[in-house]
């Protein structure tokens, strides 16, 4: 959440559009979503009705039409299946229309907009303040692995992996069960203990294989 948020004087004369003057809800949506406690420095943010319900008390009918209204003056768009919303002059009354490339807030945005899961929206972010904030599609999160967004998760890397996982866990070495005083399976002359091995070469026992090795070495005693 962030601390503070500004609505600047030239959004009552100047930034509202025409059609939203006179229109109270409107007004009062427009004036939330510029100082909503959701919202973030990029104007890009999730934003339920819900929460616009609870914070204003305006109804779901007054919230849905003054967003069509946004929409027609390209002040504010809302994708509600998504449950995000976007500000296109929001970052500039909150920022600034533009920044040094050393500013530190400059990684502040490019970490807000690796964030953001929008991807229309984030390009239309970029679009209009790549140059000014020396933004590039790689630093706003949209660099690619293999045709994907490095922000979107690929369910079959993640099995990949998992099964990765689950295979090197089933050759983790085990320590020799044996005591001290007897040398069995992956005992060495010198007496030191290291992990069995498998009699198929010198690869680390799998789990099953040790229980075997373990019972046959108990059977020799």
């Amino acid at each position: 959440m962030r601390g503070y948020g500004t609505i600047p004087t030239s959004f009552w004369p100047a930034d509202m559009p025409s059609r939203i003057k006179g229109n109270g809800s409107a007004i009062a949506l427009a004036c939330y979503l510029m100082s909503s406690p959701h919202s973030n420095m990029i104007g890009i943010y999730n934003l339920p009705i819900e929460y616009v319900r609870y914070d204003t008390g305006l109804g779901e009918q007054e919230i849905r039409q003054a967003f069509d209204l946004f929409h027609q003056a390209e002040f504010a768009f809302y994708d509600e299946a998504a449950t995000t919303v976007y500000i296109p002059s929001f970052a500039a009354t909150q920022v600034g229309s533009s920044l040094s490339p050393k500013d530190k807030r400059v990684f502040a945005i490019q970490g807000e907009l690796q964030k953001a899961r929008h991807a229309q929206f984030r390009s239309m972010f970029l679009a209009r303040y790549g140059t000014a904030y020396h933004l590039s599609p790689i630093e706003g999160g949209l660099k690619r692995h293999g045709g994907r967004s490095s922000t979107d998760e690929d369910p079959e890397s993640v099995d990949n992996q998992g099964a990765a996982m689950g295979h090197r866990r089933a050759l983790v070495p085990v320590p020799d069960p044996v005591s001290e005083d007897k040398r069995g399976p992956g005992r060495e002359d010198d007496g030191k203990r290291r992990p069995p091995v498998s009699r198929r070469g010198g690869e680390p026992a799998q789990v099953g294989e040790l229980v075997r090795m373990y019972q046959q070495e108990i059977q020799r005693k």
